[in-house]
């Protein structure tokens, strides 16, 4: 059982809901299509999910299309609890991708060198009874 409130950090949410009618609101975003897979789920069971629990049609581009996942619901509410869903799904799996790139910095310029000198100096070896 997930202890999740979709109404607890409403405040916090920086996307816009927009009035489609009087009945119905959408927002609309775009999603890798590396994740989309896990949007959707196993015979599409996730994304059924979320709409049968937020009370909102999603809709996601076909595999091969370009385009927006949008979300269609009664109240704002509904449309950002679903929102907020899809993000936690995307942020999940995003931490269980592995590394694609690797970043080299130089560190053996003389700016940087000269500068973990001055750290040393000033920051570490200035206090006596840090254990080396």
């Amino acid at each position: 059982m997930s202890n999740y409130n979709d109404e607890a950090d409403d405040e916090e949410d920086d996307f816009e809901v927009t009035a489609v009618d009087d009945s119905r609101y959408a927002t609309s975003f775009h999603v890798s299509k590396h994740y989309i897979g896990s949007i959707i789920g196993k015979k599409g069971a996730t994304k059924m999910r979320i709409e049968r629990e937020t009370k909102t049609t999603i809709k996601i581009p076909k595999q091969g299309e370009a385009g927006d996942i949008s979300i269609l619901g009664p109240t704002p509410a509904n449309v950002k609890a679903a929102r907020r869903r899809i993000n936690i799904i995307v942020m999940s799996s995003r931490s269980k991708q592995r590394p694609t790139h690797f970043i080299s910095i130089p560190l053996n310029t003389p700016d940087i060198m000269r500068n973990f000198q001055n750290f040393k100096v000033r920051d570490i070896l200035s206090y006596p009874d840090l254990p080396y």
